[in-house]
């Protein structure tokens, strides 16, 4: 097909939304809140976690919390909070807030390596899943995809059902998170804050 063949214009629909000046601007003000709430979430995690120096990395607490964000995982925009947190060939010990674009906020603690290896898996689901009904474990072998569905997260029953003792679990990490609807946002913070507690009085 040659570039003559090809239909280039723009329809109407892509018109209006091309020329809407005001939602790009509203985009660039509720990031700008988005990075307001995450920082205030960072303030008060750093907090939180000083309670619980003896059992957090030294390298995980020495910096403040980093957000990173960008335009496309699966299609969406996204935002990320990472406190505290080290990635480390020999340790990963994170806790992750996310906002998803058109999905969901989301809290997922993640370890690996020596941090992974200090927790008796089945006990620590057993018992987090006590505070948390909707918790979600990921079936994953890669750790780093973030969607909370399946295949790469499954429900902590379902996680436990599998978790035989014969077989035990086959991967060399743990992510463990629930999920907070946006019609929840005002509730956001202490969500977290409540995850982050639990998690660190369980490891």
């Amino acid at each position: 097909m040659s570039p003559k063949d090809t239909n280039l214009s723009l329809n109407d629909d892509e018109l209006r939304f091309l020329s809407n000046r005001e939602l790009f601007l509203k985009k660039r003000q509720l990031s700008d809140h988005i990075i307001d709430i995450l920082g205030d979430i960072e303030a008060q995690i750093q907090q939180t976690a000083g309670d619980y120096v003896h059992k957090i990395p030294e390298s995980a607490f020495r910096k403040r919390g980093k957000i990173s964000r960008g335009e496309n995982y699966l299609g969406y925009p996204w935002f990320i909070l990472d406190h505290p947190a080290t990635f480390q060939k020999d340790q990963l010990f994170a806790f992750r807030t996310l906002v998803w674009w058109g999905n969901y906020f989301s809290v997922t603690f993640h370890v690996s390596g020596t941090c992974f290896e200090k927790i008796e898996v089945r006990e620590f689901i057993s018992q987090l899943m006590k505070s948390f009904p909707g918790l979600v474990v990921c079936r994953n072998e890669n750790q780093w995809e973030h969607f909370l569905e399946k295949p790469n997260f499954i429900p902590a029953e379902e996680f436990l059902q599998e978790l035989k003792p014969s077989n035990g679990i086959h991967q060399n990490f743990l992510k463990a998170a629930i999920k907070i609807p946006f019609e929840e946002s005002a509730s956001l913070k202490n969500k977290v804050l409540l995850f982050v507690r639990t998690v660190l009085d369980l490891y």
